[in-house]
């Protein structure tokens, strides 16, 4: 949080040891230089809170040791690159707060850090979560403009440990899938979803750190109560 402003420096791509940046909590503008996917020995990338505009590329996956990405609060728009699902060690992608639309793609669901490494790979992953965030393995898509269903999919990235799509266009039922995922935060409120939750949404709990389910309006909760702020909500106290 420096008051910066201005655009990203294409020369940012001259530092090929570079394996961290953080610019958040400034005034950049513009859009993200072609050449930042250069620097491919990037392993964490904080963009967050800023005035970015622009889309991002499918060049994004050639940032292979990506760990982490932050795009929170800025105005981002276009769909999400499919490729960026092959970044092999991807485990938190904050993309909240933008302007991104399109429907979720279902190959998310084959993130492979979010999926299928074990959690005390992961931890190791990146040794430098008290400068950008703890490396919890994460999927928040909130605030945009995404519309279509949520993918059935993402009940794949069995390390996932919160996931938050509130605040969107997104209808039709919770998937099933869900239910074999161990969260911590669950949040869909906002959106059109109809139908039912998961009966195993509810029995999170019994079996993982689940703090908060929020479904919000338009769906039918047997663990939920009223949340003036949510409608409907699940906490680790009633949601059992």
């Amino acid at each position: 949080n420096n008051g910066l402003s201005g655009s990203i420096p294409a020369s940012i791509n001259g530092s090929p040891d570079l394996s961290l940046l953080d610019l958040s909590r400034n005034i950049f503008s513009g859009s993200i230089p072609d050449n930042l996917y250069e620097v491919t020995g990037l392993r964490a990338l904080n963009l967050s809170r800023n005035k970015l505009i622009g889309i991002i590329t499918e060049e994004i996956s050639s940032l292979r040791a990506l760990t982490s990405i932050n795009l929170e609060s800025n105005k981002f728009g276009g769909t999400i690159p499919t490729e960026m699902s092959t970044i092999p060690e991807l485990a938190t992608l904050e993309m909240s707060n933008n302007e991104f639309k399109g429907s979720i793609p279902t190959e998310m669901g084959n993130m492979i850090s979010m999926g299928t490494l074990q959690p005390t790979h992961v931890n190791r992953l990146c040794c430098t979560r008290s400068l950008f965030f703890s490396l919890s393995v994460s999927l928040h898509l909130e605030s945009n403009e995404f519309g279509g269903f949520i993918p059935s999919e993402l009940g794949l990235l069995t390390n996932l440990r919160s996931l938050k799509l509130a605040n969107n266009t997104l209808s039709g039922t919770i998937p099933i899938s869900l239910s074999s995922l161990k969260l911590a935060s669950l949040s869909l409120h906002s959106n059109q979803l109809e139908g039912s939750v998961p009966f195993g949404l509810c029995t999170l709990s019994d079996r993982s750190k689940l703090n908060r389910l929020a479904v919000g309006c338009g769906v039918t909760c047997g663990c939920c109560q009223q949340d003036d702020d949510y409608c409907l909500t699940a906490t680790a106290a009633n949601g059992n």
